[in-house]
């Protein structure tokens, strides 16, 4: 059986929702994850239960997580 790693991921301001699955995988660091979405790891925060997380944590299986993009106004 292989393993498959869902994870739901909600983007804004543009509320769109996205599903990652990755075959032969449990986990997926922050980065890999704006790496697939389109983003630098400047260019959006992510945002698991609340806490923001670092390019460097780690997202798992089942978990759903909030992208938001960064934007400049000035």
């Amino acid at each position: 059986m292989v393993s498959l790693l869902i994870v739901r991921v909600r983007i804004y301001p543009i509320r769109k929702e996205v599903i990652i699955e990755k075959p032969a995988r449990r986990v997926m660091r922050v980065m890999t994850l704006l790496r697939e979405l389109g983003y630098g790891v400047y260019e959006a925060v992510v945002v698991k239960g609340g806490k923001p997380l670092t390019e460097d944590d780690v997202i798992m299986d089942g978990d759903e997580v909030e992208v938001y993009e960064v934007r400049s106004t000035g």
